[in-house]
């Protein structure tokens, strides 16, 4: 179910985006090199997701994806199929929204402040229920 999520998000992303398929194949190549990266690296601590990022962007599978952000790695980063930011790397943390919080509800166990980490869960779960 998710091979065929993810295909139909790619045709639906490839039909909707201005420039066609020269537009949404680097954004594929992207997606497959972050598939295999959180395949291998979902289990490792930070310091060797670090280091597997650095080894498959040297690899022959990230030919010709572009350059992630300054200081980035491929555990912080994520890559749009649709949209004006189609096939650009944006970090988790520029995609987290400015948090919205009234002093009263600072305390309160209900609250969920938006970050890096949130954004990053939320597509991730949006991602296994396609």
């Amino acid at each position: 179910a998710l091979a065929e999520g993810a295909e139909a998000e790619a045709l639906d992303a490839l039909a909707e985006t201005a420039g066609g398929e020269e537009a949404v194949v680097p954004a594929l190549r992207c997606r497959l090199l972050l598939a295999a990266f959180w395949a291998a690296a979902a289990g490792l601590g930070e310091g060797a997701r670090v280091d597997l990022s650095a080894t498959l962007l040297k690899s022959p599978c990230a030919t010709g994806i572009l350059a992630l952000p300054p200081g980035a790695s491929l555990a912080d980063v994520h890559i749009a199929l649709r949209g004006e930011e189609a096939g650009y790397w944006r970090t988790w943390e520029e995609l987290a929204p400015e948090p919205q919080l009234r002093p009263e509800d600072a305390g309160s166990p209900d609250c969920v402040v938006p970050t890096s980490d949130t954004v990053r869960h939320e597509w991730l779960g949006d991602a296994w229920l396609m």
